[in-house]
This record gives structure tokens, sequence and C-alpha cells, in this order.
């Protein structure tokens, strides 16, 4: 059995409001390997459903130079769990209040030096109330035919790769589902997310001898 790789004391090497950048060693059997992780935070993405459509909403993205359309989600507040976040983040950009949630999909950006833990969700049991979202962050929403945001897919017209990640995880639990619509799907086809969500690169803690 191989030997864990032993992580020396995190140094933190940069910090704003945004993010983090931590210097950890390693040393992995045969050699020893220097890393410089960015920190963003835990995020969650919701793809709500209503019949054949799913919602999405419009946002500016600087590397895009332009309007994306994208799922209503964002990062998790300090002390905030994935479920309560998302149903924050979905209330907040689309005016959509979350009765019930089902797991999609987690996933990692990179294992290396990159920590922005994912979890996905699709609703299709939700209130939508009246609601005006910040417009410095959305500035429109739509129901649209799924028919219709696969194509978009296929044409290049989804760029955020969160956003792709749960459409294509949606529309394999479709396929799994057998056409059924998800409220019906049930319990046997829910994913399980970890039970410990992982800790940050900065909070690592060094091995015992």
């Amino acid at each position: 059995m191989s030997m864990p790789p032993r992580i020396g004391t995190p140094q933190t090497v940069y910090e704003n409001r945004y993010q983090r950048v931590v210097r950890l060693q390693a040393n992995v059997p045969g050699c020893a390997k220097e890393y410089f992780v960015t920190e963003f935070g835990e995020r969650v993405g919701v793809v709500p459903v209503r019949g054949s459509d799913v919602l999405l909403v419009q946002q500016y993205r600087l590397i895009a130079r332009g309007l994306s359309w994208e799922i209503p989600g964002g990062g998790l507040d300090a002390g905030e769990d994935p479920e309560a976040a998302v149903r924050r983040e979905c209330l907040e950009e689309a005016g959509i209040r979350i009765r019930s949630l089902v797991p999609l999909l987690s996933y990692h950006l990179g294992l290396d030096t990159l920590w922005n833990p994912t979890y996905l969700y699709y609703s299709d049991s939700f209130d939508e109330i009246q609601h005006t979202p910040d417009r410095g962050e959305v500035v429109g929403r739509a129901w649209i035919p799924f028919a219709r945001v696969q194509e978009m897919i296929r044409r290049g017209e989804i760029q955020d790769s969160m956003s792709l990640l749960a459409l294509l995880a949606f529309r394999m639990r479709m396929q799994d589902g057998e056409g059924q619509s998800a409220a019906s799907w049930g319990v046997s086809l829910e994913s399980r997310f970890p039970e410990r969500r992982p800790d940050p690169p900065s909070r690592m803690e060094r091995p015992h001898d």
C-alpha cells in the first residue's frame, strides 16, 4: 500500500474578498512538489424544470465580453450549506422559491491548483414570485424548451461550465427516467453527495507521524 503524501503547513500568499492563494509543499513517494492553490470557495447551481422547459438567467460575463445564458447559482456564504445556498441563489436571481431539490452532480473544477467544489441540483417543485433581480447581476431570465437548450449547447451558445455540466447531467437523468417527469423519478435516481464536504487547502491538516 502506498504511503499518503505528507502535506506541509499551508501559507497564504495572497488574499482578497473573492479568493485566497495558498502555498503548500507536498512530499509524495519519490519527489517533493510545490503547489499554489487558488481557493474560490464552494458554489451551487440548480436547473429549475417546468414541464418541458428549463429556466435560464442571463448575466454579463467579462471573459465572454457579453451576456451569457446560465442556470441560477452562485457561491456559498460563510456557514451556509449547499441546499440553503441554492435556494437563496435561485430566489435572488430568478424569483423561484424552491420547495424541494434533487441532487444531480458534485465535482471539482480541478484537482491540483483550484479549490471550487460545486454542487448541482434540479427542481420541479417551486413557487414563482414577483421579483426584480439585481440588474448589476442578472439582466434577464427565460423559460426555454429543453430541446432548444440542447441546441444552444451544440451551437456553443452556452459556455459556462457549471451550466453545461448541470444541463447535460439533467439530460442523462431524463434518459434514465425514460421520459418521465422529474417528480415521478423518485429516490431511486437520486445521487448522493459526499457526507463530509472537503476542507480547503488552507485548512488541511498535517498527517501524524
